[in-house]
């Protein structure tokens, strides 16, 4: 590529050149003017056609790179209504809500834990567990259990569970659980198959879909047409 600075001077000396009066004849310097003159639109005709090319290719920015703000996900709270299971009888009914609050520790389908689960706060347990649960508080299991369970109140889930459950307050078995151990409680209401007995010191509540292949013993009974129950029923009425 020719540099521009340097043809250009050199053009301007050989036009001073032609002005001194140097011993040129006019031919050769109207020659050689043309020539260059021809050689300085070349050049300005390559320049150009560069130019050209330069503003047509794609701008690469010197700018520094905007910061990234990543985008803003908000989680709507999903309100759900409470579900209360209740034991009717003659007494003051029992109500077990199974809403589960904010402080709920709860364990996902996928997990599987192997060895004791201990917690003072309430369980949601969906997984499996190859041990025993300890809760102070209420349990809520929708998976598998093997092993023993207590905790201050139960409620069971289309769930199978292979070992004892205990409970201070109530427990509650709803949907195609499948129970193999004894039960020791306050009140139970039971809708699942229950290989094992049940010892309530308060009320219990058999419904149509239960199956009871254990003994039965209460202070109150009340089983509902289409439930079986083989085993011995006990009413262990306080006395007065």
């Amino acid at each position: 590529m020719f540099n521009f600075k340097e043809k250009l001077n050199q053009f301007l000396d050989d036009l001073e050149e032609v002005e001194e009066g140097k011993e040129v004849s006019p031919e050769a310097s109207a020659d050689n003017f043309k020539a260059k003159q021809e050689e300085l639109s070349n050049y300005l005709a390559t320049l150009k056609s560069e130019k050209e090319a330069v503003a047509a290719a794609p701008v690469i920015s010197q700018d520094q790179p905007k910061e990234i703000v990543p985008p803003t996900i908000k989680f709507e709270e999903i309100k759900e209504e409470p579900v209360n299971v209740t034991i009717k009888n003659n007494d003051e009914p029992i109500t077990i809500p199974l809403t589960h609050n904010s402080e709920t520790c709860v364990l996902t389908d996928d997990l599987v834990i192997v060895g004791d689960l201990i917690t003072t706060d309430p369980l949601q347990m969906n997984g499996t567990v190859h041990g025993n649960i300890n809760s102070k508080s209420r349990v809520v299991i929708y998976g598998t259990v093997e092993g023993d369970i207590k905790a201050q109140s139960a409620s069971i889930n289309s769930s199978i569970v292979n070992g004892n459950i205990s409970a201070e307050e109530n427990i509650v078995i709803t949907g195609e659980s499948q129970i193999t151990g004894d039960i020791f409680n306050k009140s139970i209401a039971i809708d699942g198959i229950l290989n094992g007995s049940i010892h309530a010191t308060g009320k219990v509540k058999i419904n149509p879909n239960a199956e009871i292949y254990g003994n039965v013993s209460a202070a109150s009974i009340a089983m509902e047409e289409g439930a079986i129950v083989q085993g011995n029923v006990r009413i262990n009425t306080p006395k007065r």
